[in-house]
């Protein structure tokens, strides 16, 4: 009554396929994404919110991710990695003196990460944008570059942030790391000529 919950079945298994099912499905003005690992703060709606009024002329708004459990060495490794991947997407190309204060100045990024992030459905659906299905991993990666050659503004906006549990052994951890790395060379091979692959290579290290 207060908070209507739809589920929707999605038969064709991946990721790229669920997201696309979202944006075809969705009524609203806002769609927003997080992963079936991560907890939401308690603030999160309100403050993707907040952020789409804040920044009109962004078409996606990038929360921040925060590793879980806090003491484990892989959470640490997981969250040091992300904020990596920030430092490499800030649009500008150049690297701050101090990311943990820069980010809280909600720079335009060049990249997403969809285990956090809200669009603006009327400017996706707009600009015909869906979630390339070739990819199992990374397709995040690809649709932000679409985004941005068609000149759309991604905002990063840290104070609406979620939990995420990472894996907790060592096999698992490798696992997942090792199914990135097939989605980055996936989207190196479609965006970048071969001689600048291995200059790529910092830019999947989330």
């Amino acid at each position: 009554q207060h908070l209507p919950v739809h589920y929707i079945y999605e038969p064709k298994i991946g990721i790229p396929y669920a997201r696309n099912r979202a944006l075809s499905e969705t009524t609203e003005e806002l769609l927003a994404f997080i992963d079936d690992d991560c907890t939401v703060s308690p603030q999160w709606s309100m403050n993707m919110l907040e952020a789409h009024q804040r920044f009109p002329k962004a078409v996606a708004i990038q929360g921040r991710s925060i590793s879980l459990p806090r003491q484990s060495v892989y959470s640490i490794v997981a969250e040091f990695l992300w904020f990596n991947w920030v430092n490499y997407s800030i649009y500008t190309g150049k690297k701050p003196s101090n990311l943990r204060t820069k980010i809280q100045e909600n720079p335009t990024l060049r990249h997403l990460d969809t285990k956090n992030v809200s669009f603006k459905v009327n400017r996706i659906r707009r600009l015909q944008m869906r979630f390339d299905t070739n990819f199992e991993r990374s397709e995040d990666f690809d649709f932000a570059r679409k985004l941005v050659s068609k000149k759309q503004q991604i905002r990063f906006y840290p104070k609406s942030f979620v939990f995420h549990w990472e894996r907790q052994d060592f096999l698992s951890f490798v696992k997942q790391c090792f199914q990135r790395g097939i989605g980055s060379q996936r989207y190196a091979a479609k965006w970048y000529k071969k001689k600048q692959l291995h200059n790529k290579i910092s830019l999947f290290s989330r």
